[in-house]
């Protein structure tokens, strides 16, 4: 991610990472516009600014997010409408504005995901189903399912998710009936850490490292 804001900032744009549920994220976006439409706004009555990019990178999350914090900085009257948000891509089929200021008129328009018009090569396009960019049905979840085994066989488990994977041993050497105090200092039953669990931190451990 520190990368590619160092790229663009190389190339004199400007670049922000940001985490829609966030909201000191999102109030540094938005002070960004802000200064951005500050001469805009003596000369329109109206601005329009768009949110783009690539399906399911969470776009409509992030323009809800914005409503939301927009909202009590500066208040509309209108009732809040909310863009709908869904785990697939392609949820988003029409571009919607949504009001986030009143003086002057200013709406945030959501828009359906873009894509190039043609994937260069098949790893292009197994990278972005991997995203969640392209769906599942369209490569193959098999075929998924073995590029990401592939990039996991190539890289190895950082340090610090080591630690998760001990878990299991420390909990193994537990017995079942074991308790711990809870926050009003009565005992509580601590589930014992299963293979369930064991299988969970394993596979956090291999989407972390697909993601590094």
């Amino acid at each position: 991610m520190n990368m590619w804001v160092d790229h663009f900032q190389s190339c004199k744009q400007d670049c922000i990472s940001l985490n829609a549920h966030s909201s000191n994220s999102i109030n540094q976006l938005l002070g960004l516009v802000e200064l951005k439409l500050r001469e805009a706004i003596l000369k329109e009555p109206t601005l329009l600014v768009m949110v783009v990019g690539v399906p399911n990178v969470g776009k409509s999350a992030l323009i809800n997010s914005i409503h939301r914090i927009a909202n009590s900085r500066f208040p509309v009257n209108d009732k809040i409408k909310r863009a709908t948000v869904g785990p697939l891509p392609g949820v988003t089929q029409d571009i919607a504005g949504y009001k986030i200021a009143s003086q002057p008129s200013i709406y945030v328009l959501d828009t359906p995901g873009v894509l190039v018009p043609s994937i260069p090569d098949m790893e292009t396009g197994l990278k972005l189903a991997l995203t969640g960019a392209v769906k599942d049905s369209v490569v193959g979840e098999e075929r998924i399912a073995k590029y990401l085994l592939s990039l996991l066989n190539i890289r190895k488990t950082p340090l610090h998710w080591g630690r998760l994977l001990r878990r299991r041993e420390e909990f193994d050497g537990e017995p079942d009936d074991s308790c711990e105090k809870g926050s009003s200092g009565s005992l509580r039953r601590r589930r014992r850490f299963n293979n369930s669990d064991a299988l969970y931190v394993q596979v956090l451990a291999l989407i972390r490292k697909c993601t590094a």
